[in-house]
This record gives C-alpha cells, sequence and structure tokens, in this order.
C-alpha cells in the first residue's frame, strides 16, 4: 500500500469511528478492508474510499464540517491518526477478521437505517460498539 492510500484509509477510518473504542475501530477498518479485497484489484483503497457515496465522510455533496478538520491534522502530530495508522498495519499483517467478511455497516446513532439494510438486500452479522455490520446479498 502506497503512502496517499495509507492516508485515506486512515483518515476514512478517523471520520468514520474516531468515537468508538479500538475494537470498534478494527471492525470498521476490516469492513472497509473486505470491501477493497472485493473489488479485486479494480480499485486501490483510496479509491474504494473515495467512491462517491460510499463513506459519508468523503462525499462532495455532503456538507461535513469535521472533513476541514481531518484535512488540516498532520499525519505526525495527531496520536488518533497514528493509531488508525497501526490498526491499518495489523489488518495488512493479517489480523483475523472480526466481522466475518462484512463490507457494509451503518451507525446506530442514525435516526434510521439506511435504505440498503432496509430494503433487505443484505445479511445482519453482527454488532460492534456503535456500528451495525452487513455483507451484500442474503
Amino acid at each position: 500500500m502506497n503512502i496517499w492510500d495509507r492516508l485515506v484509509y486512515a483518515r476514512t477510518l478517523y471520520m468514520e469511528c474516531r468515537g468508538e473504542p479500538d475494537e470498534g475501530r478494527r471492525a470498521v477498518a476490516h469492513a472497509i478492508w473486505n470491501r477493497y479485497e472485493k473489488a479485486a484489484g479494480k480499485l486501490r483503497i483510496a479509491g474504494v474510499c473515495m467512491k462517491d457515496q460510499a463513506f459519508s465522510c468523503w462525499n462532495a455533496a455532503r456538507d461535513d464540517s469535521n472533513r476541514e478538520k481531518m484535512n488540516a491534522i498532520e499525519r505526525d502530530d495527531d496520536p488518533l491518526l497514528m493509531e488508525m495508522e497501526k490498526i491499518i498495519c495489523d489488518i495488512e499483517g493479517g489480523e483475523p477478521d472480526p466481522v466475518g467478511g462484512a463490507t457494509l455497516y451503518y451507525s446506530t446513532i442514525m435516526a434510521q437505517p439506511p435504505n440498503w439494510v432496509l430494503e433487505g438486500k443484505t445479511t445482519y452479522v453482527k454488532q460492534i460498539g456503535k456500528h451495525r455490520f452487513y455483507r451484500e446479498g442474503q
């Protein structure tokens, strides 16, 4: 993984799950990694993270004030961003997947589940922290 991919992946984790304990952060990181592996070489990890409508923190149409703060963070000055990079290294090193191949998730703090859950096109795997994880298909 090159430095750009690692930085985008770490910043995606920062935005998606920084309020979670370590177990929750690792779960989200694995779901993103699973999505990357499912792309089977069609996209690099940065492409998976920044794909339109994939992760709300990168959606151009969404006014996310936290994105500006995230983009201002210097890698070596933020312990949490460095922790996200450590999680990435652990996944690359073969850390077991706690979400059983899930590629989708949503935060339970949302007012209602996303349409892809309501439409019944996914299979529930488990909840870790404030995130519910799903596999595509039934």
